[in-house]
């Protein structure tokens, strides 16, 4: 993120969760259990919050032209399955850098480091840390299903990625080039966030069938303890995201309540 504002990279696709470390309303995407369904996701990136939080990236040095699908994650672990919040506590697990998952751990006394993705496995496998949380899609890239013994399809936050441009590289570019771009990233946008959805679910069924690990799945009591047992954190994050952007998303829980998300 540094480097795409200082022009030294001119294109990248972080993480929501990178991008937050640099604008906070970003965080919105990894508050736990905000989103029911992938439908509730696409819609807030098709909506206001998606227009709201491209733009406050201008002030940054940064042009947002896309948001990309990764999929909902999932925790798991080698200490035991992890059934309820509580569950959670004196367990070690990597994170990726954002204020708001750190929290969310630390409500249930759960330790949690940032390391670097391509470090996950071997952390895992050494015991550096007990478990993590990932979308299925990078958990079965990256085989954490070899070295991990429990699964639990919390899908309690969503991982996707920001298509960002360095804003004066981009403003120095021709119109029609800008426009070129654009359209470039539109139609591979539309592919990409299809793509996804097929991809982890294929990945998904690969990996029940051919993976050791115990999957627990919540039901949807267990699903609402935990989106209640969050609660404190959504709302000390609600003024840092920022009232309106909240309040977008509560009609958009509301009106996605009823559904679910597509891998289960």
């Amino acid at each position: 993120m540094q480097a795409l504002q200082n022009g030294n990279v001119q294109m990248i696709a972080p993480s929501f969760s990178n991008i937050s470390e640099v604008d906070p309303s970003w965080m919105i995407f990894d508050l736990p259990f905000a989103f029911p369904s992938d439908d509730a996701v696409n819609d807030a990136f098709r909506g206001d919050i998606g227009k709201r939080l491209l733009a406050s990236l201008a002030s940054k040095q940064i042009v947002g032209l896309a948001f990309w699908n990764g999929g909902f994650r999932q925790i798991t672990s080698n200490k035991g399955p992890i059934v309820h919040p509580s569950d959670l506590r004196g367990q070690k697990f990597r994170i990726q850098p954002s204020k708001v998952i750190e929290d969310q751990y630390r409500l249930f006394e759960a330790k949690t480091f940032s390391i670097p993705f391509n470090q996950i496995y071997r952390s895992l496998e050494n015991g550096t840390v007990d478990g993590e949380e990932n979308s299925i899609s990078n958990i079965y890239s990256k085989k954490m299903f070899q070295v991990q013994k429990y699964l639990t399809m919390t899908n309690h936050s969503y991982l996707g990625y920001g298509v960002l441009i360095n804003k004066t590289f981009w403003d120095k570019l021709p119109p029609r080039i800008r426009q070129s771009v654009k359209e470039a990233v539109d139609e591979t946008t539309e592919w990409a966030n299809r793509n996804a959805v097929l991809v982890n679910r294929s990945q998904w069924q690969d990996m029940q069938a051919n993976s050791q690990m115990q999957i627990y799945r919540l039901s949807k009591a267990e699903r609402e303890e935990w989106r209640r047992a969050f609660e404190p954190v959504i709302n000390q994050y609600g003024n840092v995201i920022g009232v309106d952007s909240m309040r977008d998303l509560e009609q958009i829980r509301l009106k996605y309540a009823d559904t679910v998300p597509a891998i289960q």
